[in-house]
């Protein structure tokens, strides 16, 4: 019962490790990988190259799969501004990414020549040899991959002065007694308490997340839902809201439509869609950092991107237009202008009105767009996006209206007070 297990036994147990069901090598990729076989330091590795085998940090284990995996490396890290809004200072961090080079040999003249292969892609269309790329991330990320790379990291002037704060240490350690002296001695209890503790004097600074949604009530009702298959998401909402003790109902479609005109979005700077995105209810995305703004070409503001499709449907169907004559695409063109909305043929009216000096005539034309954008349930959704029955019937709302002209409301009290 006590004899030696036969070494082809342990051999053939180590082997079932080290391959899948269907025979085929079972070599993980890189040092941890889940579902593969696990990888076997030997006796040299762990003698000679301990600290090269052993990680400090999960960053170690984020630079070897970089290496292995994605043949890149960072060459460096920095902390930058993130906020696109004047005298805010949001911290993000950003490391850079280079793509390695693979270093090949060849035959020259019967010598063996050495090079740097630069068009080598391992198998991404794009990305070659040497190429470089800026990866958003973290402060506390780019802090983590700059000490596992052992390499600085990078603050501009103006931002390390302005988030500069004074701090005082904090003691962590207890005080001891030992039996055979007298005296006191200050020891540790575990590994947290020797790690230096620094608290802010100022407290009045507090961290705070940029556009970040609080509990407090909003001027504007929030509107979640955008579509006719999340009705009873928002009857959901509704009910957990008063379950709560809030007195708004949220309703069915977005309420606030800040932008009217596309020479009022022509106007708008970085800064101001910036706010405008952070104070629309139906706006749940992420807002590029000022770098990736200023970097844009003037036709491809990110910030356009995200603000276009929650905007007025005509304020985007001109901007369509203008974008598809710029690019001489007449096709596009011609079938944006054929799907042009009862509510911008309106809109253009009144424009024309204007510049020909027929202030009446645009009056006219102004009324009745506000007219047709009061019987849309959502004037930021395309026309037949979504069902017609949840607009108001244009006939129905013009005789409501000549109705309650000709009502005269004195004789009924108040009962119709804010009633059109």
């Amino acid at each position: 019962e006590n004899e030696p297990v036969p070494e082809k036994m342990l051999d053939r147990i180590a082997q079932w490790s080290t391959t899948s069901r269907d025979g085929k090598d079972n070599k993980a990729p890189y040092r941890g990988a889940m579902g593969y076989a696990p990888m076997l330091d030997t006796r040299q590795d762990i003698e000679e190259a301990f600290l090269a085998t052993s990680y400090r940090s999960p960053f170690d284990l984020l630079k070897e799969i970089l290496l292995d995996q994605l043949n890149a490396k960072v060459i460096g890290c920095a902390l930058e501004n993130t906020s696109l809004l004047r005298g805010n200072l949001v911290l993000g961090g950003a490391i850079v990414l280079q793509r390695q080079t693979p270093t090949k040999r060849t035959q020259l003249a019967g010598e063996s020549v050495q090079y740097q292969d630069y068009e080598e892609d391992y198998g991404n269309e794009g990305i070659q040899g040497g190429e470089i790329m800026v990866v958003e991330c973290d402060v506390d990320e780019a802090i983590g991959v700059a000490l596992a790379y052992d390499i600085p990291l990078m603050v501009g002037q103006s931002i390390f002065e302005r988030a500069a704060v004074v701090a005082e240490p904090v003691a962590t350690s207890v005080t001891t007694t030992t039996s055979s002296s007298a005296q006191d001695t200050t020891e540790p209890k575990n590994m947290k308490e020797a790690l230096p503790v620094w608290r802010v004097k100022d407290s009045a600074i507090e961290l705070e997340v940029e556009g970040e949604a609080t509990t407090a009530e909003r001027p504007s009702p929030v509107s979640i839902p955008r579509t006719t298959s999340s009705l009873f998401d928002s009857i959901f909402q509704a009910r957990l809201s008063n379950e709560n003790g809030s007195a708004s109902t949220p309703s069915l479609f977005p309420t606030d439509n800040p932008i009217k005109s596309l020479n009022q979005l022509d106007q708008m700077s970085s800064e101001d869609k910036a706010k405008t995105l952070l104070e629309m209810s139906n706006f749940r995305g992420k807002l590029p950092r000022p770098r990736v703004v200023r970097n844009a070409s003037r036709n491809e503001n990110p910030l356009d991107k995200l603000l276009l499709p929650l905007i007025d449907e005509s304020v985007r169907n001109q901007y369509k237009i203008r974008e598809a004559e710029r690019q001489g695409d007449m096709n596009l063109v011609n079938e944006l202008k054929k799907s042009k909305s009862n509510l911008l043929r309106a809109r253009e009216q009144a424009e024309l009105a204007r510049t020909a000096g027929d202030e009446d005539r645009a009056s006219e034309w102004e009324e009745e767009a506000r007219f047709l954008e009061s019987l849309r349930a959502d004037v930021t959704q395309d026309e037949g996006s979504y069902s017609r029955f949840l607009d108001r019937d244009a006939w129905y709302e013009r005789d409501r209206q000549r109705t309650a002209k000709r009502t005269n409301k004195s004789s009924f009290g108040n009962l119709l007070d804010g009633i059109e």
